[in-house]
């Protein structure tokens, strides 16, 4: 009998270098970014049928040929629930499979249906880090007010979602922690999903990005823990754009339990900016998104039964 877990996060929150650790584990297995989820929960499927099934594979597979090459279940005529369909897709002999995606933490609830008996964790990190991660990966360094109105809002709207989480469900865990002191953090990690803490995990880590073309994104998780990079956000922005992030995130980095250093009156332009990022992040914005989202997904799948029925279209 297998146990599942899963990690959840801000993105950019270093859930990859947590990811890689336990991977590090004889009994564990940490599938990186999987999407799988995050796909059911656009139609919040519950079971499974052939052609549901193939759907899904068929999804995964689009960008992921190496992982078609490895999948060997091609689906059963009964129905039968994502997690039969996950664990045969992800097929590994370890004891414990962990799902690392941070999108996952907008579709906890439906997860936790799904998985009652599961084990969560959610790893936190300090909102100017994960802002900095942004500001070097996605706008190539370029602090404009298109970046500071989509990361804020990106990092509002993951906070948003983290505290619509029952905290007694979960294990909540720090990235600056995991860093500091990697024996105890990962050590208490062990006993909460259920395995005992194995040295190894401390080492170089084996890559979890196998499958993924972001793997240029995440070298520094298969390096050693540095602890001078938890502050790299303090000489990643300066002075000024320091206090102007650490306003608009004021409200996230306090409530994350981190201290908030610089206070200030809002400019007007800061007011704006902050109505700018209320906006895009307002349930009735959320609403639309996610109802154009089942529609794109209700488009695919019917243009997928299409395929299948008529034209003889075949996934596998």
């Amino acid at each position: 009998m297998k146990s599942t877990f899963f990690i959840l996060s801000f993105s950019r929150s270093g859930s990859t270098v947590l990811g890689q650790k336990l991977n590090n584990h004889s009994k564990v297995k940490v599938i990186n970014e999987s999407w799988f989820f995050t796909l059911l929960a656009k139609f919040r499927w519950k079971t499974l049928n052939i052609t549901k099934q193939k759907y899904i594979l068929h999804q995964l597979f689009k960008n992921n040929s190496k992982l078609k090459e490895k999948v060997v279940f091609r689906g059963s005529s009964e129905h039968i629930s994502p997690n039969a369909l996950f664990t045969h897709t992800y097929n590994t002999k370890a004891s414990f499979i962990g799902e690392k995606t941070p999108s996952n933490t907008f579709i906890y609830n439906y997860i936790r249906t799904l998985y009652p008996e599961s084990k969560f964790i959610f790893l936190k990190r300090h909102p100017l880090a994960i802002i900095s991660s942004y500001f070097s990966r996605w706008y190539s360094e370029n602090y404009d007010d298109k970046f500071i109105i989509n990361s804020v809002a990106t990092i509002r709207a993951y906070f948003n979602a983290y505290n619509k989480i029952n905290k007694n469900e979960i294990l909540e865990l720090s990235y600056e922690n995991l860093v500091e002191f990697p024996e105890k953090t990962l050590s208490k990690l062990s006993d909460y999903i259920g395995f005992d803490f194995e040295e190894k995990m401390l080492y170089k880590s084996e890559k979890i990005f196998e499958f993924s073309a972001d793997e240029k994104y995440h070298l520094h998780a298969h390096q050693p823990l540095i602890k001078s990079r938890i502050y790299r956000f303090k000489s990643t922005f300066n002075s000024h754009q320091l206090i102007e992030l650490s306003y608009l995130l004021r409200n996230e980095i306090i409530s994350l339990g981190y201290e908030q250093e610089i206070l200030i009156k809002p400019t007007k332009r800061l007011q704006n900016l902050d109505k700018k990022i209320n906006k895009i992040i307002s349930p009735n914005q959320i609403m639309t998104r996610r109802f154009i989202s089942l529609v794109k997904g209700n488009l695919s799948y019917n243009l997928f039964r299409i395929k299948r029925i008529f034209l003889g279209y075949k996934l596998l």
